[in-house]
Parts: structure tokens; sequence; C-alpha cells
């Protein structure tokens, strides 16, 4: 029990009590504000620092090597990069090469890869990969990897595929003049039904044909597309009179589509 005056014995005044709620407020609540600053870190930003890699910027070069050590300055060594964009398909026949670009290589550097291609040759000294794919490689190759090893570090490309596809079949026309009725403005076309590609290898799913047509032979302005692999003639009627030009594209499942053939020509009356 209070023992002194009444008035030490009411408790803090009015005043008092204010000033304590006001003083919580100010300081007291930056606590709280401490905890959801350290709660969403650095979400806005995105930007990490790994241990040993510098500015940690998180913009990445397109090279698949280790993050760079930021700006290098005197005495500082930079790190070994690899970097390239390899074409994801081939052609047989054709010819694929690729050669990574490296950086800030230190000593010399020697090349590696993995799953190399059957139909390719690879250069360990440069690194660079070569070959023509046949009609045998058709399909896909995936996981490659090169790698390139300085003295002090190595680094590789990301894993890519490569897809070697068939070559489209090609149609001959006749060589002699087109069949030409007797309508003026008429002409007849005609071609064999493809059975193989230019390979020799037997021609799947084929569907139609798309015929091209006008009166430059570099530029055929005009296109058919007939449906049926048997559906082999086409009859124009009205045209203008004058030298016109044709050519075939064959057309298979899906839509992909062969080599122009070779182009022949009619006087139209």
């Amino acid at each position: 029990m209070c023992k002194r005056t009444e008035s030490h014995c009411k408790g803090p005044s009015l005043a008092a009590v204010l000033a304590v709620w006001l003083l919580a407020g100010c300081g007291g609540g930056g606590g709280g504000d401490k905890a959801s600053s350290a709660a969403t870190g650095n979400a806005g930003g995105g930007t990490q620092v790994e241990p040993g890699t510098g500015s940690g910027s998180g913009t990445s070069s397109g090279s698949a090597s280790p993050s760079s050590p930021g700006t290098a300055g005197p005495g500082v060594v930079q790190a070994l990069a690899i970097s390239a964009v390899p074409a994801g398909q081939v052609m047989v026949g054709a010819v694929y090469s690729l050669q990574p670009q490296v950086r800030h290589v230190s000593g010399v550097a020697t090349y590696s890869i993995e799953n190399l291609p059957e139909w390719a040759d690879f250069d360990a000294a440069t690194g660079r990969l070569v070959g023509v794919p046949s009609s045998k490689h058709a399909g896909i190759t995936r996981a490659i990897v090169i790698a390139v090893q300085d003295a002090r570090q190595r680094v590789s490309l990301t894993p890519f595929a490569i897809t070697v596809v068939p070559r489209p079949a090609l149609i001959e026309l006749p060589s002699t003049p087109l069949v030409e009725e007797t309508t003026p403005g008429r002409v007849v076309l005609s071609w064999d039904v493809p059975t193989l590609t230019d390979e020799q290898t037997s021609l799947p799913n084929l569907e139609g044909y798309r015929v091209h047509h006008g009166l430059h032979a570099e530029a055929m302005v005009h296109a058919i597309d007939l449906q049926g692999s048997g559906n082999n003639q086409l009859v124009l009627d009205d045209l203008d009179a004058g030298r016109h030009y044709f050519a075939v594209r064959a057309v298979r499942a899906g839509g992909e589509v062969s080599m122009l053939s070779n182009i022949v020509s009619r006087q139209v009356k």
C-alpha cells in the first residue's frame, strides 16, 4: 500500500502515458519494419551474389562459363568463357559446321566433346564441329557437350541436340513441251508420280503437289495445291498470251514440301 501523499499514489498522469505510447510507436515499431525487410529480401530485384563471383549482377552473357569476376583491375584474371549458337538441325547432304568462341584463355586451350555425332568430325585444337550426314544418319543426336580447358579451369557449352532431316523428294518434269490443247489460253501440265527421293530412297507419305506458274521463270507468282499423290495432271485455262513457266513441288504429310522441280515453259496463244 502506498503510504506517501495522495498525489504520489494516483499512478502516471495522462501526459506521461501519451509520451510513452508515442515513443513506443516511433522507436519500438522499427523492429517490425526490420523483420519485414528481412523476410522480403531481394525478391524485387532478383539479384543473387554467390561466393567468389564478384559483382553478382545476375546478367547472363549467354556463354556457358563460370560467373565473371566483374570488372578486371590490375592483376585480376578474368574467367575462361566459351560461347556458341548451335543449329538444331541439318538436312541430309548439307554441311553442318559449328565453331565455338572462347575468351580469357590462360595458356594453351584444348577442346573436347561428348556424344559426337557419328557423321561429324571434331577438332580438339580449335573446337570446330563439322560434318555432312547421309540418309542413314536421319534422326537426332542428344546431349552434345563441347568443352574447353586451359591452364586454370574447364568450362563447357550447355548440352544441345542436332536433328538430321531427310531431303525432300525431287520431281522431274518432262523436258519436252507441255501438251497444249487447241483451245486458246489452255495448257495441260503433267508429270510422273515420284516414288523415290533424290537419294533413291523410298518416298513415303506423299499427299499431293503444289504447282507454280507465271510469266517469268524467276517469279512464278501463282501456286495451285493438288490433293492426292495420283493427281499428277493440271489443266490451266484462260491464260494470257505469251510464254508461261511451270514447276512443281511434292507435298508430304505434315506440309513438308520438296525443292522446286526443273522449270518448263510453253508459248500460249
